[in-house]
């Protein structure tokens, strides 16, 4: 007997309704299995030579989990509203294609939910004229969390620290601040001037220092964390090995050179291992110009050899510097990678303890808990995606509020304009509920779309900006169209997803099921074309986030235009494309109704992104990072002139 009642629910189960329902969450599981693999790839992996050991590592063990969860998390939503996207198209579709069941039948069966989970999770990236979509998808996602910029931010910091004074007022670290000065001097004596004998004393100096705390550093970390790393030091150990040698000898083979010799004697300079004072430095520079000119301008044979010796010392430390510069960089970067993953072990140097000891110290390694802090410290690398993504939820508030008081009193005048009808019977035919739940999707709506497109746009800045293709916005006269054709297309189709989507919640949650039975396929086409138009009022709002960007990149101060101006444009597009839809244009109330919502949000989103983005970049310094890239170099590389 109790069979029969366990058939039915199993039936019902099974029925067309709970199997597209079903289907639709499988095809989401399936998606998000697909998402946690695909993200792990770079959509642009760090780059150059000091960078070719993270080959060997995932995208987790870069960035650090926490940062990788997040680009993980931000991927899954976009992947799986493109995923609801195409399962609420479903009907539209249908009735496009003249299929009564697109209206009577909409959401049954279980073919089409895994149609799209296909589509999303195999055809999407894997078809050439398709696949940009989930590249972008992708890369917004990764540059949103951070990805690779806070990690190109920890190694900069790093490597651009200034070594000598880090270490400078610890005992332990006292051999190494006597090679600095001894090879800084030497360079100076070699015709190196200040800045380039700095920098290149510096590197050989950070070379031997993060060399220590990671190939050298078993002492330091968790053995857990260590054995991890382990392949990667063995791969890199032998060429800090001989960098370390080269200095070495390098170092060795200058003292031993009868003009270097010559130029400290002449400033009474023993032992080049100290701190001279700026006149001193100052002299030996002039004294190694001095000697080069009197040796290049001598005929006599043994002073033209003494003059290639001379040259051959100055291109080798110059070659050296440069090969030291790229692997002080890469055993930065592996000691930023471990500091960011060995939870233990900083925890450990946070408290003073242990594992951040020298072996013979009565303290803690303050260098060490120093640079520990330089890795740990958080500095929005984009700052963009955080102002965009603040705007978007205060925009969001800041639409619904007044949007849902002007819906209460519109309708409340309605219906007090009625005959017969006091102000009180009017307040009391107002329902607060459908007025609260039509300004909801109204505002989710707005939310969506300026969301996505700003997000969009300020990407594909982000994008132009690092190939150093963006012409920034100066002026009206001087609109960079060509900036803006990538944002307009890829940002009006991001506008329309979420344009169906509330079409669909319309009509299929809402009274005007029997109104979409009888409409005919070019109707339904006719309303997507304006409902795709309508969303470049999204658009017009990523193009102005970009614009707002531009002003505060360059400094502007004029705080005020950078919100009139934009939101004039804005609303004057969003006018614009409902005057041009037939549905808007003949009903002053959906009219007024979507011209409210997009005012309110434009105007709260705007000024929530000038304010946070100009606070960000105030307190970071830039607006978008670089690559680890060598702003040393052309003080280093060129040398003296010999």
């Amino acid at each position: 007997m109790a069979t029969a009642p366990a058939q039915d629910q199993v039936a019902g189960f099974l029925s067309e309704q709970s199997s597209f329902a079903l289907s639709l969450a499988v095809g989401a599981i399936v998606i998000a299995l697909y998402a946690r693999k695909r993200i792990e790839e770079f959509t642009r992996p760090p780059k150059g030579e000091e960078f070719d050991f993270t080959k060997m590592l995932t995208m987790g063990d870069i960035v650090g989990r926490s940062i990788f969860n997040r680009s993980f998390v931000l991927y899954l939503i976009f992947l799986e509203f493109l995923y609801l996207f195409m399962c609420t198209a479903k009907p539209v579709v249908l009735l496009i294609a003249n299929d009564p069941t697109g209206a009577q039948a909409p959401f049954q069966g279980m073919a089409w939910p895994f149609g799209a989970a296909l589509i999303v999770v195999g055809i999407l990236p894997s078809v050439p004229m398709v696949a940009q979509i989930e590249a972008m998808l992708r890369g917004l996602a990764q540059r949103v969390a951070s990805i690779p910029g806070e990690f190109y931010a920890r190694v900069q910091r790093l490597s651009r620290n200034d070594i000598e004074t880090l270490v400078a007022d610890s005992p332990d670290y006292r051999r190494d601040m006597r090679k600095f000065w001894r090879i800084r001097n030497l360079l100076l004596s070699l015709g190196f001037n200040e800045d380039q004998a700095t920098l290149m004393g510096r590197n050989c100096i950070a070379l031997r220092l993060f060399a220590g705390l990671t190939i050298r550093g078993e002492r330091i970390w968790s053995k857990e964390e260590y054995e991890k790393y382990r392949e990667i030091i063995q791969v890199l150990r032998p060429k800090s090995d001989m960098l370390e040698n080269e200095i070495e000898t390098l170092v060795s083979t200058t003292l031993k050179s009868p003009q270097v010799r010559e130029i400290l004697a002449n400033s009474n300079i023993e032992d080049p291992a100290q701190d001279l004072s700026r006149e001193t430095g100052e002299k030996l520079n002039r004294d190694a110009e001095a000697l080069v000119r009197a040796l290049n301008d001598s005929v006599d044979e043994k002073d033209l050899k003494a003059a290639r010796n001379y040259e051959e010392l100055v291109k080798r430390w110059s070659l050296l510097a440069s090969e030291c510069e790229t692997g002080a960089k890469r055993l930065s970067a592996l000691f930023a990678i471990l500091a960011r993953n060995d939870r233990e072990t900083a925890l450990t140097i946070k408290r003073g303890a242990a594992p951040g000891m020298l072996p013979a110290a009565k303290k803690p390694d303050a260098v060490l808990a120093t640079l520990f802090r330089l890795v740990n410290d958080s500095v929005p690398t984009y700052p963009w995606s955080n102002a965009a993504l603040l705007a978007i939820g205060i925009g969001f508030v800041g639409c619904v509020v007044p949007l849902c008081i002007y819906l209460y009193i519109t309708e409340v005048l309605t219906q007090a304009a009625k005959p017969a009808v006091d102000w009180g019977q009017a307040i009391a035919r107002t329902d607060a509920t459908t007025i609260i739940k039509s300004g909801l999707i109204t505002a989710l709506t707005v939310g969506a779309m300026f969301a996505l497109t700003s997000l969009i746009a300020l990407f594909l800045r982000s994008l132009r900006i690092e190939e150093e293709n963006w012409e920034r916005f100066t002026s009206i006269w001087n609109f960079p169209f060509a900036n803006y054709l990538a944002i307009v297309w890829w940002g009006s189709l991001a506008a329309f997803m979420p344009l169906l989507v509330s079409f669909i919640i319309y009509y299929y949650l809402g009274p005007g099921v029997n109104d979409l039975d009888k409409m005919t396929p070019e109707i339904i086409a006719s309303d997507m074309f304006f409902r795709y138009i309508l969303g470049f009022v999204a658009v017009a709002y990523g193009i102005s986030t970009c614009i707002i960007a531009d002003f505060i990149d360059e400094g502007r101060t004029e705080s005020a235009r950078y919100i009139v101006y934009p939101l004039i444009f804005i609303l004057t597009v969003e006018v614009l494309c409902l005057l041009v839809n037939p549905s808007y244009a003949e009903q002053p109330r959906a009219f007024w109704h979507n011209f409210v919502a997009v005012a309110c949000y434009s105007l709260v989103a705007l000024k929530v992104f000038q304010r946070s983005f100009s606070e960000i970049v105030a307190r970071s310094g830039n607006s978008e990072p670089r690559e680890v890239a060598s702003r040393e170099a052309s003080l280093v590389y060129g040398g003296p002139m010999i």
